[in-house]
């Protein structure tokens, strides 16, 4: 991995591979940059990425191949680039000012903090949780058969293999543009709540994580699915962003409605949302 990265992947590659039975392993990519490449053991399997949005398009394809992504045969991707290769490779895009970045965060608990990670998203990045090497050491870390638990320290590595698989890849060529938007809507309606989301171990509405993390997700996966070539994505996003700032309006407005407050911070606890489609005309 890059020197940038190393102290705080390293610790956490430990901590996977006493869950896990190994670390992942590191494969190196032209230009100084290296991917990790998953074992395929996550329960679900969809907790890594896959294919099926993109393999339609041979130019797409040899693009997610040229940033550090790979897969296995049946389309599950098993491989990303490290959180700093990501980022490089995103610079030196025809399109550098576009996509959400990777940052790793440092926060010694099991889940990231939901005010943290709401804030990163807003800013336009992308947080990646890990933890200090003493907390990985002075805490049992069980097997991954327990990595369905939301608590347990084997979701926790879960989780950051997801969002490298699934939230960097569809995420990485957002038009700029569009994630100031969304942001500024964001602190345009709680204005005064805002600050307090970034304070260490700070809680924030649930409704609007399930934007970035689930209706975003949607919403860039269709795009994709429409794309032929990879300058496609940005014209598309941008051509139908109306829907998916009208699906954020809906968020807010459930967020005003008290439907967010969870304080145990655990999606299935919330009350169930308003359902929501995407319609992406290609052309």
């Amino acid at each position: 991995m890059r020197d940038d990265e190393r102290p705080l992947l390293a610790p956490w590659m430990e901590g996977f591979a006493r869950a896990f039975g190994a670390p992942p392993g590191v494969e190196a990519l032209p230009g100084d940059r290296y991917r990790l490449a998953f074992p395929l053991v996550f329960e679900p399997k969809e907790m890594l990425g896959g294919t099926g949005h993109f393999r339609g398009s041979d130019e797409v394809v040899a693009h997610m191949r040229a940033l550090g992504f790979a897969w296995e045969g049946t389309g599950r991707i098993y491989g990303s680039p490290t959180p700093s290769s990501f980022n490089a490779a995103l610079d030196a895009l025809d399109a550098p000012a576009d996509g959400y970045r990777l940052s790793l965060t440092v926060e010694d608990r099991p889940a990231l903090s939901g005010g943290p990670w709401l804030c990163r998203y807003m800013e336009g990045r992308i947080p990646l949780h890990v933890a200090s090497a003493g907390f990985y050491a002075s805490r049992e870390i069980p097997r991954a058969s327990d990595a369905r638990d939301l608590d347990s320290l084997a979701w926790h590595f879960t989780t950051l293999a997801h969002d490298l698989t699934v939230h960097a890849q569809n995420y990485h060529r957002v038009p700029r543009a569009c994630i100031a938007a969304l942001g500024q809507r964001i602190r345009d309606a709680f204005p005064a709540e805002r600050p307090a989301w970034d304070q260490p171990g700070a809680m924030a509405p649930m409704t609007l994580a399930f934007f970035y993390d689930n209706d975003l997700n949607r919403y860039c996966y269709a795009v994709w699915s429409r794309c032929r070539r990879v300058s496609d994505f940005a014209r598309l996003f941008t051509a139908h962003f109306d829907q998916l700032l009208a699906t954020l309006d809906t968020r807010i407005a459930e967020t005003r409605e008290g439907k967010g407050n969870v304080p145990d911070g655990r999606s299935e606890d919330m009350a169930p949302l308003a359902t929501t489609e995407f319609r992406i005309a290609s052309g």
